[in-house]
């Protein structure tokens, strides 16, 4: 799973890791181990995973998403807002 987020930070490969993990993550404890990277991953991995979670995710993923959209950075916080209207709109 390391090695897939990992790739996040590739700009050759993260089209090929994103899709993977949103598939993945549709398992609760796949999905739930992504929890920590979210948090505390790089820029390119938090935003990653906002776009696996806004499509994977479920309301267990709210409050983490509701926390990267008050990011420092601001791509990070726009990505993490965008994310979470797309998984509440799923709804």
């Amino acid at each position: 799973m390391r090695y897939l987020i990992d790739e996040l930070n590739s700009a050759a490969y993260k089209g090929v890791a994103g899709p993977l993990l949103v598939e993945l993550a549709r398992e609760d404890r796949v999905r739930k181990s992504l929890y920590g990277p979210l948090d505390t991953g790089t820029k390119d991995e938090k935003i990653g995973l906002a776009g696996v979670m806004a499509r994977s995710g479920d309301q267990e993923s709210i409050p983490h998403l509701q926390k990267l959209s008050h990011d420092p950075d601001a791509d990070v916080a726009q990505e993490g807002l965008r994310a979470l209207r797309t998984l509440q709109a799923r709804f």
